[in-house]
């Protein structure tokens, strides 16, 4: 299981938008956007501007596991 604090170093691009769909996701998992700090819980789809710095913050003994998608906004494509 990944516990710590991670940073995001992936390329960024200015034509897609990043969801998260949490599968399994403790009350401990915190995640940072900017300055707000939210549990991307369970049984939601969740949407943040990606590029911002972000980081996450395990504070649980449970593996986070989420599905990461990214899809191109209908503006820019």
């Amino acid at each position: 299981s990944v516990t710590g604090v991670q940073t995001c170093a992936l390329p960024i691009s200015e034509r897609y938008e990043r969801f998260h769909v949490p599968i399994t996701s403790e009350p401990g998992n915190l995640f940072w956007c900017g300055d707000e700090c939210i549990h991307m819980e369970p049984g939601n789809l969740w949407s943040f501007n990606h590029r911002n710095l972000h980081r996450l913050e395990n504070n649980s003994d449970q593996s986070r596991i989420h599905l990461i998608f990214d899809a191109v906004t209908e503006k820019e494509a």
